[in-house]
């Protein structure tokens, strides 16, 4: 069954780029998880200190260690996203036409062709889809400028070409 190409706008804006970033560190590089490890760690080593060993004061400051781990991470994150500089990564309005040989964007400098066989992985959250063409390049699609039939041929022309679709709908 041929379907049509779909037409999207790529508006890589600084909120795009921004959620891109985040969904990169928290979901793709497993980051939220090493802290969670870390902490778990450092307070069962605490809880061996206080209650196996007796030294409780090296017990409580482990757990107390433990706890600043886990309330720093968000303050990191956001602190992590505020230093990055969205704007020399922001592009000018560009299309990108997705059929079923192969997906082009067009943007100032001409046209690049994408083969499906090069996109490595495909992650839906509940605004986006991340199309990978390496591990950490993404061609984005902003779900809110394709209507709910345009969607669903788009994860239509994916599973045909045999790429399973991530599904993060729980991340924004």
């Amino acid at each position: 069954m041929e379907t049509k190409p779909i037409d999207v706008s790529l508006d890589y804006k600084e909120e795009v780029l921004a959620d891109f970033f985040k969904f990169q560190i928290n979901v793709r590089q497993n980051t939220k998880w090493l802290f969670i490890l870390a902490a778990l760690v450092i307070a069962g080593a605490g809880a061996v200190m206080w209650f196996v060993i007796k030294i409780p004061a090296v017990g409580i400051a482990c757990m107390i260690v433990a706890l600043v781990i886990i309330v720093n991470y968000p303050l990191q994150m956001r602190r992590a996203i505020r230093r990055q500089d969205f704007r020399r990564l922001s592009r000018p309005n560009q299309r990108l036409k997705i059929n079923e040989d192969n997906l082009i964007q067009y943007d100032l400098n001409g046209k690049v062709t994408y083969e499906w066989d090069k996109i490595i992985e495909v992650c839906e959250t509940k605004k986006y889809f991340y199309l990978y063409s390496s591990k950490y390049g993404a061609l984005i699609v902003q779900k809110k400028e394709l209507t709910e039939e345009t969607a669903n041929s788009l994860r239509e022309i994916i599973i045909s070409k045999n790429i399973k679709i991530k599904k993060y709908l729980y991340h924004k």
